[in-house]
């Protein structure tokens, strides 16, 4: 996959409202745009991971301990699913 360089001008506040250096704010940035990618159904878990820089496990304990589903399956869904799998045999 071919990649491009961007230059992002953020300002110091906004860093330290994330709490991120200015050394670690680019890999912090990719980590936040792979997940609002992800939550916006834009790209799989595994591509919003690859964009994170992560490997897909790593991604979805951060995505947990930012409080994002891993997981947009919705209770309805899952229900039907649940009775077609009992009713197969």
């Amino acid at each position: 996959m071919k990649s491009i360089h961007l230059d992002v001008e953020i300002s110091e506040d906004l860093l330290s409202t994330f709490k991120v250096s200015r050394e670690n704010a680019g890999e912090e940035l990719k980590r936040l745009a792979g997940v609002a990618l992800y939550q916006m159904h834009k790209i799989s878990i595994g591509r919003a991971a690859e964009i994170a820089g992560m490997n897909r496990g790593d991604f979805e304990d951060y995505l947990a301990d930012h409080g994002v589903a891993i997981s947009n399956i919705t209770p309805q869904q899952l229900s039907k699913d649940i009775n077609f799998l009992l009713t197969k045999k």
